[in-house]
């Protein structure tokens, strides 16, 4: 993980932001990552 910088700090509202309103645009976003990813076979 990259370490912190004042302007990763400084752009980080606006990252989640973008990331809040993707995810209100196609709240299936996280699903189809998760099934699309390798797991530990324990979630569902």
């Amino acid at each position: 993980m990259p370490a912190l910088t004042p302007d990763s700090i400084r752009t980080l509202p606006e990252t989640l932001s973008d990331f809040t309103d993707s995810l209100r645009e196609s709240p299936d976003l996280y699903g189809s990552t998760a099934t699309s990813e390798p797991g530990c076979g324990q979630c569902p």
